[in-house]
C-alpha cells in the first residue's frame, strides 16, 4: 500500500479540519516518513500531528540515520507549516482488558 496515495485520495477529499497519525510500524517508518515528506504530505494542513515511535534497531537495515529531531528539521525547511511530530511509543492498550484472547 502507497500511504501517500491514500491520503491523498481517501484523506484529502474530505477536506477534514484535523488530521492525527499514529505512527507504529516497526521499522518500515524509515522508508514511510521519507515518502510522505518527499510528496509534500508532512504540512499541518495535512497531516495536523503524527505521533510516532522510531524503532532504532531497524536503522542498519534501512540505512537510515533519521532520528525525531532530524525529522523535524527536515520538516521546518518547508514552505508548508510543518506537521507537529509527538515522539510517542503508547502501549497502554495491554492493559485495556482483564481476559486475555487465549483464555
Amino acid at each position: 500500500m502507497d500511504l501517500a496515495e491514500f491520503i491523498r485520495t481517501s484523506i484529502q477529499p474530505l477536506r477534514p479540519e484535523k488530521v492525527l497519525m499514529k505512527m507504529d510500524i516497526e521499522g518500515s517508518e524509515f522508508i514511510v516518513l521519507p515518502h510522505l515528506h518527499e510528496n509534500g504530505l508532512l504540512c499541518n494542513n495535512i497531516i495536523t500531528a503524527m505521533a510516532i515511535e522510531l524503532h532504532d534497531w531497524a536503522k542498519t537495515s534501512f540505512n537510515s540515520s533519521l532520528t525525531i529531531p532530524s525529522l523535524k528539521g527536515l520538516l521546518q525547511a518547508q514552505a508548508c507549516k510543518p506537521t507537529l511530530i509527538m515522539d510517542l511509543d503508547d502501549e497502554t492498550y495491554n492493559n485495556d482488558v482483564d481476559v486475555q484472547p487465549d483464555w
